[in-house]
C-alpha cells in the first residue's frame, strides 16, 4: 500500500523567469496533505545537497519557502523549463526531483550541505496556467510512480478531493487513454480515505512501459474517461 506520509506536488518554471522570490505550496496540498507543516524545513535536489530553509504563510493564505530558497535554487542549477516535483516525508524534509524540457531527470554526482544565503530573488508561475498551455487542461491530478506501485497489489491511489468530485460516486469502470489515443477499462473503486483504480491498471502500465520514477498528469476529461499524460524518468 502508499506510504501514508508521503505526498507530492509539482510546481513548473518557464524559460526566462529565473529570478525567484519565493515558491508557494499549492494550497490543495496544505490544506490536504499537510496542515501543520513546520516553520523550519530542508530540501534535497537533483545534487543530493541538503538545504534549510523557511516556510511562512503569505497574506492569501499559500505557504511559502523562503530564507533558503535562493541558494536551492542555486544549487539545483534552475535555467527556466524545469518540472519539478516536491515529495514530503511528514518530517520536515521534501525531497525535489528535477525534470529537463527534453523529460529526462536531472541527475547529480554532488553531495552536502547549502549555505551562505544570498540576495537573488525568484518569480514563480501559475502551473495550471502552463499546463493548459500545453494542451493539459483542468481538472487534473498528479502521481510520481514509485517502487510500491509496482508490487503485487498493482493498484493506484488517487487524490480524494479530485476524485470525489469529478469520478463516479460508486464502483464503476472508467477509460484510461494514452496520447495516441489507445484505451484501457480499469476498475474505479471510491472511498471515503483514499480511492484506488485496481483491476485493468498493470494493464495500462504494461502497455505503456511506465516505470519507477515517471510523472503521470491524470487528465479528468469526463466522469468516466481520463487521459493520462505522462513524463518519462
Amino acid at each position: 500500500m502508499e506510504n501514508e506520509d508521503h505526498f507530492s506536488f509539482f510546481k513548473i518554471i518557464l524559460p526566462g523567469q529565473t529570478k525567484f522570490d519565493t515558491m508557494r505550496i499549492p494550497r490543495n496540498f496544505t490544506n490536504n496533505f499537510a496542515k501543520n507543516l513546520p516553520q523550519n524545513a530542508t530540501l534535497r535536489g537533483p545534487y543530493g545537497k541538503i538545504c534549510p530553509v523557511k516556510l511562512r504563510k503569505d497574506h492569501e493564505d499559500y505557504v511559502k519557502i523562503v530564507d533558503g530558497w535562493e541558494l536551492f535554487y542555486e544549487d539545483s542549477r534552475f535555467e527556466g523549463g524545469e518540472f519539478t516535483v516536491f515529495t514530503y516525508d511528514g518530517n520536515s524534509h521534501f525531497e525535489v526531483r528535477v525534470f529537463e524540457m527534453s523529460g529526462i531527470e536531472r541527475m547529480g554526482q554532488f553531495h552536502g550541505e547549502c549555505s551562505n544565503i544570498n540576495n537573488n530573488k525568484v518569480q514563480v508561475i501559475d502551473d495550471a496556467v502552463m499546463l493548459e498551455k500545453a494542451g493539459i487542461k483542468p481538472p487534473y491530478f498528479v502521481k510520481r510512480l514509485l517502487s510500491y506501485h509496482f508490487n503485487k497489489f498493482f493498484i493506484l491511489n488517487l487524490s480524494n478531493c479530485l476524485a470525489m468530485e469529478h469520478l463516479p460516486s460508486e464502483k464503476a469502470t472508467v477509460v484510461l487513454l494514452n496520447k495516441e489515443g489507445r484505451s484501457w477499462d480499469v476498475t474505479y473503486i471510491p472511498r471515503k480515505i483514499r480511492s484506488t483504480f485496481s483491476r485493468g491498471w498493470v494493464h495500462f502500465m504494461n502497455d505503456n512501459g511506465l516505470k519507477e520514477g515517471d510523472l503521470c498528469v491524470f487528465e479528468i476529461l469526463s466522469q468516466y474517461e481520463i487521459r493520462v499524460h505522462v513524463f518519462p524518468s
